[in-house]
């Protein structure tokens, strides 16, 4: 049984090179779900706030 606020574990957003997804920079939110969102979200969802879109370059607005 996992203590309540227990420390769990450590984890990095990084860039999806294949994808031509970014990792994040400049965060300065995120949100937490552990409600299930459906099938594709069945533990919840976390969305994190990225200031400066590296990849694709072509992609002029951040955020999107």
């Amino acid at each position: 049984m996992i203590k309540k606020n227990a420390f769990l574990a450590v984890f990095r957003i990084s860039a999806d090179l294949n994808n031509r997804i970014d990792g994040t920079s400049k965060a300065d939110g995120l949100v937490v779900n552990s409600v299930a969102l459906g099938s594709q979200h069945p533990e919840g969802l976390l969305v994190v706030q990225d200031g400066h879109n590296v990849m694709p370059k072509d992609r002029k607005i951040s955020n999107l």
